[in-house]
């Protein structure tokens, strides 16, 4: 937990002004009064379901750091892996974390996964399943569970 609070920690600065305008956050819904930084090169865009059908684009989450927890539901050590990410969500809320599910048939496990953990923040999938293929923004997945840091640009710090 150390390692992961000092590279949070290192993507920095300050949070953006507050803006009238509200981004569409992860439900659809606005969400808390960041306002959504544009897209630079490097920026990670993903688009990622929910198990109720809404859809999450961490494209959206710019202007504050974003944790990308990616896991899968039979995996130990992805399930101990919630813990210190909940620690991490309680004690910052500067930073948001976004679980995605990388597994075959993550479609029918990312809702059992969520009822049975709790975990505070969003469980999600990839519908088309490019990061369990190596192909996404992340590139290929060199271990489950993989957490991926981005700065308040999207970008990929650690």
């Amino acid at each position: 937990m150390p390692t992961l609070a000092l590279a949070v920690a290192a993507c920095g600065g300050e949070p953006p002004p507050p803006t009238d305008e509200a981004p569409i956050g992860m439900s659809g819904t606005t969400g808390g009064g960041r306002a959504t930084l544009p897209a630079v090169e490097g920026s990670v865009e993903l688009s990622l379901r929910r198990a109720d059908g809404t859809f999450l684009e961490v494209g959206e989450l710019r202007g504050q750091v974003v944790v990308l927890f990616v896991l899968a539901t039979f995996d130990g050590p992805s399930q101990m892996t919630v813990r210190p990410l909940r620690q991490l969500v309680e004690t910052d809320p500067n930073v948001a974390v976004v679980g995605i599910c990388a597994q075959q048939g993550a479609r029918l496990l990312v809702d059992a996964y969520e009822a049975a953990l709790a975990p505070p923040f969003p469980i999600t999938y990839d519908p088309i399943e490019s990061i369990t293929a190596g192909t996404s923004a992340l590139g290929p997945l060199e271990a489950i569970p993989t957490l991926v840091v981005l700065d308040a640009r999207g970008v990929e710090v650690a």
